[in-house]
């Protein structure tokens, strides 16, 4: 639209380019606290442990909480945004419990006086993990709630033909795509899956 309504200039500029710009995290208000959160390396493992005890001591620690620590508070956060493609939550609660279920999941929370010294504290939570499998693939994650809600498998597959020769490249793709609401079909996904065969040519 630029070359409709002629040239703009730019205002925010100069304070940006000169270091004057102001955001969230340059606001300094008397008795801000800082909240950093440790997160889990594991997509999937029971927490078998905590240790908490020495962050809490750490110097400008206000509080270290576990979700055994957040009572009603700690139930599955509410979605914001209901959508017809995700029909069930996730469960997601603040803080996990028993088990994390991906990377980057939160265990802990610290609360301290100064973002550093939040950070410092962090480092001295011992967690200990006993890692369980965890599922990376689509059709895999998918496919026992599928088969129950729908009594089919989540990928469909033409033909039963196999490789003629063992010198053959084989490509399988998968395609998923959503289904908008009020179609006949229940399902808010649907799933194309394909396999092809070429013969590969010696070069002599």
């Amino acid at each position: 639209m630029a070359e409709h309504a002629g040239s703009v200039r730019r205002r925010e500029d100069p304070r940006l380019i000169t270091g004057a710009g102001e955001f969230v995290d340059d606001f300094r208000v008397p008795g801000c606290l800082h909240a950093v959160m440790l997160r889990s390396p594991h997509a999937h493992a029971r927490i078998r442990s905590i240790d908490v005890s020495a962050a809490r001591r750490a110097p400008g620690v206000v509080g270290v909480f576990l979700a055994s620590d957040l009572g009603s508070a700690g139930v599955a956060i509410p979605i914001y945004a209901p959508h017809p493609a995700l029909p069930v939550a996730c469960g997601i609660r603040p803080l996990a419990g028993e088990r994390v279920r991906f990377v980057g999941e939160a265990v802990a929370a610290v609360i301290a006086d100064d973002p550093y010294r939040a950070w410092d504290a962090l480092d001295l939570i011992r967690v200990e993990y006993e890692p369980l499998p965890a599922l990376v693939d689509m059709d895999a994650a998918l496919a026992p709630a599928r088969a129950s809600s729908t009594g089919r498998s989540s990928g469909s597959r033409r033909g039963g033909s196999t490789p003629s020769s063992p010198a053959s490249s084989v490509t399988r793709s998968t395609t998923w795509s959503w289904r908008p609401p009020g179609r006949a079909d229940s399902s808010p996904c649907a799933t194309i899956s394909s396999t092809t065969w070429a013969p590969t040519r010696s070069r002599g």
